[in-house]
């Protein structure tokens, strides 16, 4: 599983926006083998581990899955020290889970999803500390 960011050059140097999308990867990797990858308990809190492995153990019951590549673009990002707090939009038609079918669970194709996330960094490494799917929608239409 990518993540592919749009305007890649402007994020590349961020490691909240690299390590954000790793995570976000990881959950998509999870969601398509039916269990959490092991090296993602590393990356998140105990909080959002659990939002996850719902999320994968849900994915795994309606044998969901998720495209190879997804699209992503930054909203916001703002670093403070041993703090992140990003403002990350998900394509819909590439992120969002799928059914055996191979269609869109839900009525939302064709929209970035917002995700707002806090990030902390500890012992060199970030690890995602909450995450908030319910800003909504972010503008823009399709990747390129």
């Amino acid at each position: 599983m990518t993540y592919k960011i749009q305007d890649f050059e402007k994020h590349q140097d961020d490691e909240a926006v690299i390590e954000w999308t790793r995570i976000a990867e990881g959950l998509a990797a999870s969601t398509n083998q039916g269990r959490l990858v092991p090296w993602l308990e590393q990356r998140v809190s105990k909080k959002v581990l659990r939002i996850y492995a719902d999320a994968v153990a849900l994915s795994s019951k309606r044998k969901y899955h998720v495209a190879d590549v997804g699209d992503v673009k930054v909203r916001s990002s703002r670093t403070e020290g041993d703090r992140a707090e990003l403002s990350m939009c998900m394509w819909s038609t590439t992120t969002g889970v799928r059914d055996e079918n191979d269609r869109a669970v839900g009525d939302d194709e064709g929209i970035w999803f917002r995700q707002d996330a806090v990030m902390s960094k500890a012992s060199g490494q970030w690890v995602l500390t909450s995450i908030d799917g319910r800003g909504g929608t972010c503008r823009g239409g399709p990747p390129t």
